[in-house]
């Protein structure tokens, strides 16, 4: 569940426009296949939100299309943190996959943005695990990657979008971290092989 305040000023009879803080998730973690698609704002609810510089202008649930987004403001630069609800790791010898859905506004506003996997919804505490650099495709793109716990706790994901003044919109659906079925005790590929 996420929690957060609202706070409205007041002098006398007149009051100003109110004002909510960042969402922070607070509960137990969630059990691994974790699944958000983004198809209602419960999902958007429960995660973390950081406006890392304070513009005011940060992510968003966008009712209409069921995505997460975060706009460009003012031709500034983006350094936005969205961090999903903690999820449990106890099994070191899996190998976990990440995958996620995410477009841009046009082809012409090109955004970029680091997936980040680290144990507290804390910049600090974060690893990105897919990079990507002036992404154009408006159509949704799957980025995916592989993760090894290098030690058993809770886990969170975070996205910071960090495009400059010339993005629009990025737009994010479809997060999905799971057991991909396979062991990192596994050997390693063979190399250097010949026939003769």
């Amino acid at each position: 569940k996420s929690y957060w305040y609202e706070v409205t000023p007041i002098n006398g009879t007149l009051s100003g426009e109110t004002t909510a803080t960042n969402k922070i998730a607070i509960g137990r973690p969630v059990s691994l296949p974790y699944t958000e698609r983004f198809t209602t704002d419960n999902g958007f609810d429960v995660c973390t939100v950081i406006d890392a510089n304070n513009d005011g202008n940060t992510w968003d649930y966008n009712t209409g299309a069921g995505v997460v987004v975060c706009r460009t403001a003012n031709d500034a630069p983006s350094d936005d943190w969205i961090f999903t609800p903690a999820f449990g790791i106890d099994d070191l010898s899996r190998i976990y996959t990440l995958s996620v859905e995410a477009r841009a506004y046009l082809e012409r506003f090109p955004e970029t943005f680091d997936i980040c996997i680290g144990r507290e919804a804390d910049p600090a505490s974060m690893t990105a695990v897919i990079s990507k650099e002036n992404m154009t495709t408006y159509l949704y793109e799957p980025l995916t990657a592989s993760f090894i716990a290098p030690e058993a706790g809770n886990y969170v994901i975070g996205i910071h979008r960090t495009t400059g003044a010339e993005g629009h919109t990025l737009s994010i659906k479809n997060i999905r971290f799971e057991d991909s079925g396979l062991s990192a005790d596994a050997p390693a590929a063979c190399t250097d092989i010949t026939a003769k």
